[in-house]
């Protein structure tokens, strides 16, 4: 959603969506977004869409973590071993199925919250 609505913003003819946009790693998707927004839109809207792309950004952690951890789902409430790229030692965490479920509730609600500022207009 947010490729697509940072593609627009920017008036992104459809044949360098790929090659452009869709090359960014969530991280950097974020920064950019987030500086296309705040320059791009009204000072109320592109703060506002600015915070909730902090907040998605903050989630990315959890992400990295489902994406590119090991799931051993029937232990200890959902098991992830992972590895950061940044720290080389694994890290295990337990409860995640539970915690996953709760951060995919705040995630919806972010996107709706997100979806509603992009239209918001300039």
């Amino acid at each position: 959603m947010i490729r697509y609505f940072l593609a627009q913003e920017i008036k992104l003819k459809a044949e360098y969506v790929s090659p452009v946009v869709e090359s960014y790693d969530v991280g950097l998707l974020i920064n950019v977004a987030k500086e296309v927004f705040r320059k791009a839109r009204k000072p109320d809207n592109g703060a506002a869409i600015e915070k909730m792309l902090s907040q998605f950004h903050q989630s990315n952690e959890h992400r990295k973590r489902v994406a590119h951890g090991l799931w051993v789902p029937f232990k200890e409430g959902g098991t992830v071993h992972y590895v950061p790229r940044n720290k080389l030692t694994s890290k295990r965490f337990t409860e995640q199925a539970k915690e996953l479920e709760k951060e995919a509730d705040r995630l919806l609600e972010l996107r709706s919250k997100l979806e509603e500022a992009f239209f918001g207009g300039y």
